[in-house]
């Protein structure tokens, strides 16, 4: 799968990965809010760096 970094990870993506690893349908929901979440902190993260590394933080 590949996540366009201008659009990020959309619903339909973790959707896709969580029947993919067998969530339970009705578990399906948290977990695309999980894997949205962490993609959101990953993305964050590097943000930081980047700041960082230009002495801006």
């Amino acid at each position: 799968m590949v996540i366009d970094p201008a659009i990020g990870l959309q619903g339909y993506q973790a959707r896709e990965v969580a029947f993919k690893i067998n969530i339970p349908t009705k578990l399906v929901g948290q977990a695309v809010k999980f894997m949205t979440s962490l993609y959101t902190m990953r993305l964050l993260k590097k943000i930081v760096q980047l700041l960082r590394l230009i002495h801006l933080l």
